[in-house]
């Protein structure tokens, strides 16, 4: 399992190397996030600031996650809304890592607090970044928060609801990543 070599990889490095002590426990706490453990992942988290403050490209990585898995979304979509804008201001852009793009996050979150309308926006924002970057996989999470923005609201649409879940599902479908398509599966239910 990943969790264990990478406790026991964190053991060889010499206390000297903080860098590399931080980097590893970061990885570690990813790993015990993508777990469902953000209890343990926000301890790890904390211990790897303590060895080494992060770089705010790295807290920008994996602070809204750890907020959103913590059940503190007004914080995460705060967070995020902040990253886009600076994003905009200055051109920049965080690599795209799809489940990390601000957008989408924004879109899910929104759904989770009922608001139709921000989760709609976000999720054709992320719709769009994904087309212009030919990220399929992008594609296939931003489908699927449409989804979620089209059962929302005075003007809900099951039917569209479906149709973004099935084609975020041939998306997943066309690269093989299954576990892509649990939330899809569950909007369909």
């Amino acid at each position: 399992r990943a969790h264990d070599l990478l406790r026991q990889a964190y053991r060889l490095i010499p206390r000297a190397q903080t860098s590399r002590r931080a980097a590893l426990l970061r990885l570690i706490a990813e790993n015990r996030l993508n777990g469902g453990r953000a209890d343990q992942a926000a301890r790890l988290y904390q211990l790897a600031d303590q060895v080494e403050p992060p770089t705010p490209a790295e807290l920008a990585q994996h602070q809204p996650r750890l907020l959103l898995r913590l059940g503190r979304l007004s914080e995460a979509a705060a967070m995020l809304r902040q990253e886009l804008r600076h994003n905009q201001s200055d051109g920049s852009q965080r690599p795209a890592e799809a489940h990390r793009e601000a957008t989408v996050l924004l879109a899910y979150i929104c759904a989770l607090q009922g608001d139709h309308g921000g989760a709609a926006q976000y999720a054709q924002q992320a719709l769009t970044a994904a087309r212009q970057r030919g990220s399929g996989l992008l594609e296939a999470i931003a489908e699927m928060r449409m989804g979620h923005a089209c059962q929302l609201g005075p003007t809900a649409d099951p039917l569209a609801a479906n149709q973004h879940y099935l084609q975020a599902i041939a998306l997943a479908d066309s690269f093989n990543v299954q576990r892509t398509k649990a939330e899809a599966y569950l909007g369909l239910a």
